[in-house]
């Protein structure tokens, strides 16, 4: 297991004073024909957006074969159920993780839907 962290960026026109659920997961995307799998996930709840609109975090990741790929994926829920809706915050970029050894993924974007 290795440790995995950066910060995630809060976009300005999310307008709540804290998130309710964050959800950060760390994906094995090697695979273009089945759905990516899940290798570690964090929540945070109820976290307070400070001035700075940046949130640092950090999970363990196993490490895996380095022919695998990794990417991280992260959730906001608007409304703390965990489903995807209308206003929520979302990464829509690729942030690749390492697949072996320790890795610091610096800034995560979030984009609201």
């Amino acid at each position: 297991m290795r440790t995995v962290s950066g910060t995630l960026l809060i976009p300005n026109d999310f307008d709540q004073p804290q998130l309710l659920l964050v959800t950060i997961e760390v994906r094995n995307v090697s695979r273009l024909d089945v759905a990516s799998t899940v290798l570690a996930s964090t929540e945070m709840t109820n976290v307070e957006i400070p001035a700075s609109r940046s949130i640092a975090f950090s999970l363990e990741v196993p490490e895996v074969p380095s022919s695998e790929s990794l990417a991280m994926r992260v959730h906001v829920s608007r409304d703390g159920s965990g489903r995807m809706q209308e206003g929520d915050l979302l990464t829509t970029q690729h942030y690749g993780v390492a697949s072996q050894g320790s890795d610091h993924t610096s800034e995560l974007r979030l984009v609201r839907i």
